[in-house]
């Protein structure tokens, strides 16, 4: 992996603790192998303090973050291009939409990234959900896993299946962590690793 990732990696994070706002702060510059170790120690998948084990879980963290399948330029990030970069919605239009549908918590929302309509149980209403749209998360899921309950906007719940296999959905968290790709030398490297650490 580190392959993939540029001589000198820039780090940032987000602690989770900032409200609607919150921005990134960076850690500065970090050589590969050693960005790499940080993604492992703040993904907490691993309590070791061994740095290979520590790269490996790094390695894990940072497939996950390129396997979100919506990259763009990211303002929040200095416009770098990065993945899960879906766009914000700003605090008065936050309270806005809130006043309407009475949703707090923007964790229960989600972005409808990628939409495999074979893969819904119900009847889906026509062209529903658009691909970027924000949809609320049902608190109705299935014990089962596999699939993640989404409210349409008549009520009820439909059932996306979004695992296992190319024809399931996505839907992103609004909040992300991200990967920012740079065209060097005729290649695209990770240039920063961004984290919340929520």
């Amino acid at each position: 992996m580190l392959a993939l990732l540029s001589g000198e990696v820039e780090f940032l994070v987000a602690q989770g603790q900032g409200g609607f706002n919150e921005e990134f702060v960076s850690l500065g510059l970090h050589p590969a192998a050693r960005a790499l170790e940080m993604a492992g120690r703040l993904s907490k998948a691993s309590q070791s303090a061994d740095a290979l084990m520590q790269s490996r879980y790094g390695m894990r963290a940072l497939a996950g973050l390129a396997a979100e399948p919506a990259v763009g330029r990211t303002p929040w990030l200095a416009e770098r291009i990065c993945t899960a970069s879906y766009g914000k919605i700003s605090w008065p239009d936050w309270v806005a939409l809130d006043g309407k549908l009475r949703f707090l918590d923007l964790d229960e929302w989600r972005v409808a990234s990628m939409i495999v309509r074979e893969g819904a149980e119900g009847l889906l209403p026509v062209d529903w959900p658009k691909r970027y749209q924000m949809v609320p998360v049902s608190p109705e899921q299935k014990r089962s896993g596999g699939t993640t309950g989404i409210i349409p906007p008549d009520g009820g719940v439909i059932f996306f299946r979004t695992h296992f296999g190319s024809t399931a959905s996505y839907f992103a968290h609004y909040y992300n962590s991200h990967l920012c790709f740079e065209q060097r030398d005729g290649a695209w490297k990770v240039s920063a690793i961004a984290m919340r650490l929520d």
